[in-house]
């Protein structure tokens, strides 16, 4: 997947700086079998979220594109897989009442 098709997240709150930040690309250098492990999730509209910070540490690092296995779509996702990324909220979180789950 071309990054250009992934957008950077408004809400985003977290921001790694400096020596975490330089970690995080090392990390991704050392070890990039992390991106398929933990892989960014983007919306329908290519919005991220979860993996803002993967993201810029990987255009820090000059990918233009990455394996699809480093992106995963919400909708592809499974709540049994309890695979929320983290960044989305406990507004997104499922309620589960009588055998249901509802969303609050």
């Amino acid at each position: 997947m071309k990054l250009s098709e992934i957008k950077p997240n408004p809400n985003n709150p977290r921001v790694l700086r400096d020596e975490r930040f330089e970690k995080l690309k090392q990390s991704i250098q050392e070890f990039p079998k992390m991106m398929s492990l933990r892989p960014m999730v983007i919306d329908s509209d290519g919005i991220i979220l979860g993996g803002n910070m993967r993201y810029r540490a990987l255009q820090d690092l000059g990918y233009k594109e990455v394996p699809d296995e480093w992106v995963k779509r919400a909708e592809e996702l499974t709540w049994e897989s309890n695979r929320i990324p983290t960044g989305m909220g406990r507004s997104m979180r499922p309620c589960r009442s009588n055998n249901s789950v509802k969303f609050p």
